[in-house]
């Protein structure tokens, strides 16, 4: 069994059985990389390159052939898109820059320091870096920020015949050839078709007569989690891009939405868990970078948690006239954090999907009150019965168990409407889920549970 390096990933498949071979072929014996590399589809080559060192990966990208080069840098971590054009020379970098698809390129050169990215940019032809720069002007997570400007378009009056003869003659160099678009003279949508239909339609018969005029949208201001919510709603292969005019400036297609969804749910998840985001892997990621992400959220969260001291002081009276009171806390507090974090991350989910909407708060807030006293009812007998198990008081026993019940409720209703608020503001919901709602459940939870025993036990 071959050992990894420390901070590699364990590779399954072709990157890890090529992996150490490139890897001694990259330091030994260089030239024959392109040759022995021209077989491997670029996604494993990006894949093996990942484990490289930064100059080991330049050494591997300025022996392949530009093209190839190319190819296999669209398919690297993002994350490692500023340091490997960092390891090629202005000129190399010109080249295999020109050899990617418009909207990755424009993806790598916005990833570069501001004085290379000018430098390289002047190296390109006027045609790619005017390009560039248009695609780079669109907010990175909008439709604009993923568009490519590679599609096939045809005027209406155009024949089923002639159009085919256009898609034969540009396949090799645009993005897709199974969506393709219908634009009037002023370069307004008009119309999409598919290879399908041009190949099932008469010769003679013009784009206008065959064309679909049903067809789903985006501007180019909205949102990348929108753009792939209307793909995988319709089941579309590409999507058409307009601008206010509704004029065609680009499409995004599926290949595109899978690495939004990845980015999206990976963003949810790290907010989800108290972390900043990160795009870069977890090894890919410096020690300092990710120790930074962690901690604002966790000094955050540990800022909340100091409400926690005061509320126990208030009821420490409480707490001394019986101190049995104190050992089923725990219990309580895991219980309003638990049932706030799953009704958080439901909701959170729910809008990120379309599922929930801002204007539900009322429903949404009825059903988790329904919800959160139906667990805490179950919840609470089993919590009665283990006091009456520990202290053999009644009195205690009902406190914990009324307790159990208002903290499940409270934290089920709280969590579900905490994230509509936060959206209502303006932010991302998913930083509100789990650690966020655990601990404002805590302060809630210790101000319910005194409460209720003050009331049962008179103390």
């Amino acid at each position: 069994m071959t050992p990894t390096t420390p901070g590699r990933k364990l590779r399954f498949g072709t990157a890890g059985l090529l992996g150490p071979e490139i890897e001694e072929m990259v330091r030994e014996a260089p030239e024959e990389l392109a040759e022995a590399t021209e077989t491997v589809h670029p996604a494993d080559l990006a894949e093996i390159a990942e484990d490289l060192s930064q100059e080991d990966r330049g050494v591997l990208i300025n022996n392949l052939p530009a093209d190839r080069a190319g190819e296999v840098i669209e398919h690297l971590d993002p994350g490692l898109l500023k340091d490997t054009l960092a390891a090629l020379d202005l000129e190399r970098a010109a080249r295999v820059l020109r050899a990617m698809a418009p909207d990755e390129r424009a993806d790598a050169v916005g990833s570069m320091e501001r004085e290379a990215a000018e430098a390289v940019l002047a190296r390109l032809p006027r045609a790619d870096r005017e390009e560039t720069r248009r695609l780079l002007a669109y907010p990175r997570h909008s439709a604009g920020g993923l568009m490519t400007p590679d599609f096939l378009a045809f005027p209406p009056e155009e024949k089923v015949a002639a159009a085919l003869d256009r898609v034969r003659d540009a396949a090799p160099d645009v993005e897709t050839i199974y969506a393709l678009y219908v634009v009037n003279g002023s370069g307004r949508l008009a119309g999409l078709l598919s290879l399908r239909d041009l190949l099932t339609s008469p010769g003679e018969a013009p784009l206008a007569e065959v064309m679909r005029t049903d067809f789903v949208s985006a501007n180019v201001q909205t949102d990348q989690e929108e753009v792939a919510h209307l793909i995988s709603k319709y089941d579309l292969l590409a999507l058409p891009v307009v601008d206010a005019e509704n004029r065609l400036l680009g499409i995004v297609t599926a290949d595109d939405v899978m690495d939004v969804l990845v980015e999206e749910a990976t963003e949810d998840v790290q907010k989800m868990a108290g972390v900043a985001p990160i795009e870069s892997g977890y090894f890919q990621s410096s020690f300092w970078l990710m120790a930074r992400r962690r901690a604002g959220w966790l000094s955050l969260i540990f800022l909340g948690q100091l409400l926690t001291t005061p509320a126990l002081e208030f009821f420490e009276s409480t707490m001394r006239g019986t101190m049995q009171l104190v050992l089923f806390l725990p219990l309580i507090l895991s219980t309003g954090g638990n049932s706030g974090s799953q009704s958080a991350t439901l909701i959170t989910r729910g809008l990120a999907l379309g599922d929930v909407q801002g204007s539900d708060a009322g429903r949404v807030a009825l059903r988790e009150v329904l919800t959160g006293l139906l667990m805490g009812s179950f919840l609470a007998l089993i919590g009665l019965a283990r006091a009456v198990w520990v202290t053999g008081q009644m009195d205690i026993a009902l406190a914990v168990g009324v307790a159990v019940a208002a903290v499940a409720m409270a934290g089920a209703t709280i969590g579900g409407l905490l994230p509509l608020l936060i959206r209502r503001l303006g932010l991302d919901p998913a930083v509100v889920s789990s650690p966020g709602v655990a601990s404002l459940m805590d302060v809630t939870g210790i101000v319910v549970y005194f409460s209720v025993a003050r009331l049962i036990l008179s103390v």
